[in-house]
């Protein structure tokens, strides 16, 4: 709370920050009562400045578009190169007054480009007229006491017929353009004749066209050639002048990002609660960033110029999911967000699986395409593209992840010995080899994964005091699992009837617990019965999860195999082919190969995660924090002002 003239510079603040989700006071039901006994008569919103702002906005970006579209292709942009800068400096370089002055000379020209425009679709439209009856020179104006004329045109089916009419009425005719299917021609007769001649064309089929200009045919098309040579040089000229307002689309961009900042903020003032000189904002805020934003703010306003109040939620909020959430994670974790988020933000209690599912990723996609070579490629070009190229924060993130991705893919290209398809030195497994080795790992990884995935149901109703549902969603798959794999050990590998019997005990014990627990939480014992054997018949999906983590093995096999055939088709051809048009055959067929594998692998790796790993105990629903922020279409915006 504060008073109504400071608050401008708290929303800048708050906004440059980017660290807060701002309330729909107004239209949030819980606030209803003590509105009404506040602020009984909460004054109309001001939008004149909104208006205002939108409007600029629009100019802007139709004198953006303009000069990007009409001035001269040899005058080059000059864009806003995208930097990291402080709200407060960002909004410093607005000047109404120079930016009004310098669209109005931007309109003023547009205004005159469009007329010129308008001149040429009006003449152009003339000469296409006109050129169909170039040779006929008798003007609208020419009047006879006697003589009359026509222009007709008639399909070429129907001109044979047309023609033998004519030299019958002993009508004067000329053939002023022959085109593919038509035929235009004019012709002179006695006015006494006028409506029996033009009867009889019209039932021969020729159609009849009065001159819409003032001028002849034949004058209006030489008019109208000299009108389009005058407005193309005018045309010409004016591209050069709108060329050099290219040198400022930089300073529009820039006033594009300040008036999207500044409509931003007034459309948030429409939520807010206010008199005539009380000001109430509410917020989300994550407890951790609460004493920066405090002394952010203390920096700019006294102690007692500000009011807070501060609320944990409420059990109704987070049961009705009206709490957002705010994933929080260390820097290396943190680009993996994405692939969560992608899948269903974690409700405001709920476990954020981001953590638990980052280094399955990191592994898996890496299993997957597993060349050195294109590792290599992935790392520089991610390197370069952050530390070097001035790109929009998701972009970034993303660009981070495959970073981060690319240390697994060389690490997994060692050991399969691969580089662009080529064999190295040294292989720890041969992908044509050794599949069945690969295939276990990959079994292997899938197990630990699933294993991970049981645990962190177990973990989550524990959480909850749920005990029983920890043992029934966790502990018992996972009591079964192990004694499967036990009754494998003993039976097929050491031959051990200790081990297998011990095996099928245990996974007997748990697969009565699944059954079993449904009938002690449900209150029809009969319904938590069945409800514990369909529960049981899931074991059966158990098996195609397995099955699943095969693609580990596959996608890194057939990613190889490609890159290897690359290279073989590449060497069949002569030696002078092979190192000329060859070199550049071979950088497109290897860089197809990095684009699909690296797509393969992203798509593939995430499907593991979302339906075999999240699906054992992740939920989702949760509503995404929304921070009070800048558009940043151009400018990355600090989240901390410069002191």
């Amino acid at each position: 709370m504060a008073e109504k003239k400071q608050q401008d510079t708290i929303l800048q603040m708050l906004q440059g920050m980017q660290s807060v989700e701002m309330e729909d006071i107004l239209h949030t039901q819980e606030n209803e009562e003590w509105l009404q006994k506040y602020f009984p008569e909460n004054p109309v919103f001001d939008d004149t400045t909104l208006l205002n702002f939108s409007e600029q906005l629009t100019r802007v970006k139709e004198a953006l578009a303009f000069i990007r579209n009409h001035g001269s292709s040899k005058q080059k942009i000059h864009t806003l190169k995208r930097k990291e800068m402080d709200i407060l400096r960002l909004e410093s370089s607005y000047d109404e007054t120079q930016l009004t002055g310098f669209l109005t000379q931007v309109k003023k020209l547009q205004e005159q480009w469009e007329q010129v425009e308008s001149s040429l679709t009006y003449w152009q439209e003339a000469e296409n007229w006109t050129s169909q009856w170039r040779n006929f020179d008798i003007d609208p104006t020419d009047d006879s006491a006697f003589v009359s004329y026509f222009l007709g045109r008639a399909s070429n089916d129907q001109w044979e017929d047309i023609q033998s009419y004519l030299k019958k009425a002993k009508v004067h005719y000329e053939i002023n353009d022959s085109q593919k299917n038509e035929t235009f021609f004019s012709g002179l007769f006695l006015k006494n004749e006028k409506e029996t001649i033009q009867n009889q064309l019209s039932e021969l089929g020729a159609l009849f066209e009065q001159n819409p200009y003032e001028k002849s045919p034949k004058k209006m098309l030489a008019t109208a050639k000299e009108e389009q040579s005058q407005l193309w040089q005018q045309q010409k000229k004016m591209t050069k002048e709108i060329g050099r307002l290219k040198q400022q689309v930089a300073y529009l961009q820039l006033n594009e990002e300040i008036l999207l900042t500044k409509i931003q903020r007034e459309k948030t003032k429409e939520n807010l609660v206010h008199s005539n000189y009380v000001v109430v904002i509410r917020s989300w805020i994550a407890a951790e960033d609460l004493p920066e934003i405090k002394k952010e703010l203390f920096q700019v306003f006294g102690e007692n110029e500000l009011y807070f109040s501060l609320e944990e939620p409420t059990r109704q909020q987070i049961d009705e999911n009206k709490v957002p959430t705010k994933l929080k994670n260390k820097a290396l974790i943190q680009p993996f967000e994405s692939l969560t988020s992608m899948y269903a933000m974690p409700k405001y209690e709920e476990i954020d699986p981001t953590p638990w599912m980052a280094p399955f990723y990191f592994v898996f996609f890496g299993m997957m395409v597993a060349d050195t070579g294109y590792g290599l490629i992935i790392l520089l070009a991610s390197t370069i593209g952050l530390h070097f190229i001035p790109l929009k924060r998701n972009i970034k993130t993303f660009l981070r992840l495959f970073q981060i991705l690319s240390f697994s893919i060389i690490f997994w290209g060692i050991i399969y010995g691969s580089a662009f398809g080529a064999d190295l030195p040294f292989q720890l497994l041969n992908p044509t080899e050794d599949f069945m080795t690969i295939f276990m790992i990959s079994l292997v990884f899938g197990g630990i994964q699933l294993f991970t995935g049981l645990f962190l149901a177990a973990k989550e109703n524990i959480k909850k005091k749920d005990y029983l549902s920890a043992v029934r969603e966790g502990f018992s798959w996972q009591g079964i699992l192990i004694g499967i794999l036990m009754i494998a050990l003993g039976a097929m590998i050491v031959d051990s009837e200790a081990i297998k019997n011990s095996g099928i005990v245990l996974a007997v014990v748990n697969a009565l617990l699944i059954v079993g627990i449904p009938i002690i939480q449900s209150k029809s014992k009969v319904g938590g019965f069945f409800s514990g054997l369909y529960d049981l018949y899931g074991i059966t999906g158990y098996i195609g999860d397995f099955v699943s983590y095969s693609r580990l093995m596959a996608l890194g096999i057939s990613g190889g195999s490609i890159a290897m055939a690359f290279n073989l088709l590449v060497g069949t051809l002569p030696p002078v082919a092979r190192f000329t048009i060859g070199i550049v055959l071979l950088v497109v067929l290897q860089a197809l190969n990095i684009f699909l594998s690296m797509l393969s692998a992203y798509v593939h790796a995430a499907r593991l995660q979302y339906v075999e790993f999240f699906g054992k105990f992740f939920e989702g629903g949760g509503k995404a924090f929304q921070p009070f922020k800048t558009e940043e279409k151009y400018i990355n915006i600090h989240k901390k002002s410069e002191e």
